[in-house]
């Protein structure tokens, strides 16, 4: 795995958290287990919808809240910065974690376990609003492209971009795009981030080929590793319901953001 996705996991994995927000599962605990410490790292901006927004608690936080209290676990929530963080779990001084295996160089060290994944992390070309992405061909075909990426954010294949333009956010990225009219200029945004301030700005763009995905599940530290099949008949629980679409749905059209099977 290079840097572009070490560095981009970093930021990604810190946007997915609620800085400050105290939060814990209701859910009554197994007697042998005590309440577990949930790693979040912290964000200032947050990334709607996945964090808290607009008085809602964010994809992301349902989406935890829910497979806790389907595994009859209970959780509290433990701030830091993601690589403190990630420190923490390695080292047990945090229970678990949302990440994706790709963000790591050895996903297995320190005799981590893995879940089943629960929701998708994916990254899509975006342009103007009538703009024509038939010349995408994978990260090599963005060659003479100028595309706009997100301060902090690495991104897999940028050495093959004509010109990186590096924003401060994904709403000002969406701002930018919808005033254009050529095909030149493009960015690369999570899927329901950018649809998110498209609407909210009321400023229409394109939304074209996926151009790099994640698969995200929890991230259990070595001493709380027994959980695993817990937190995955849970998660296959919930995903057989159609629970976790369903709360994906609430911030989305599910044709977008539904789970593969």
């Amino acid at each position: 795995m290079g840097t572009d996705r070490k560095v981009s996991a970093r930021r990604r994995l810190s946007a997915w958290v609620f800085a400050g927000l105290a939060v814990a599962s209701a859910a009554p605990a197994f007697a042998d287990e005590p309440t577990l410490r949930l790693f979040l790292g912290v964000d200032e901006d947050g990334l709607p919808p996945f964090t808290p927004h607009d008085g809602r608690d964010g994809v992301t936080l349902e989406i935890i809240r829910a497979i806790v209290d389907e595994a009859k676990l209970t959780f509290e929530m433990v701030s830091a910065s993601t690589i403190r963080g990630r420190r923490m779990v390695d080292a047990g001084e945090a229970d678990f974690e949302p990440a994706a295996r790709v963000w790591f160089d050895d996903p297995d060290a320190y005799g981590v376990a893995w879940t089943a994944p629960f929701a998708h992390y994916d990254d899509h070309v975006v342009g103007g609003p009538n703009a024509d992405f038939s010349f995408y061909d994978g990260f090599a075909s963005l060659w003479r492209a100028t595309v706009y990426g997100v301060v902090g954010y690495g991104y897999p294949g940028a050495d093959d971009w004509g010109a990186r333009v590096d924003l401060r956010s994904e709403e000002i990225m969406v701002r930018r795009l919808s005033r254009r009219a050529d095909d030149e200029t493009v960015g690369v945004c999570n899927r329901l981030t950018c649809a998110y301030w498209s609407k909210k700005l009321d400023a229409p763009i394109a939304i074209g080929p996926l151009y790099d995905s994640a698969e995200v599940g929890f991230r259990i530290a070595a001493q709380r590793a027994h959980l695993k099949p817990r937190f995955d008949a849970a998660i296959r629980r919930l995903r057989a319901s159609g629970a976790l679409n369903a709360i994906i749905a609430r911030y989305a059209p599910l044709d977008d953001v539904a789970l593969p099977d």
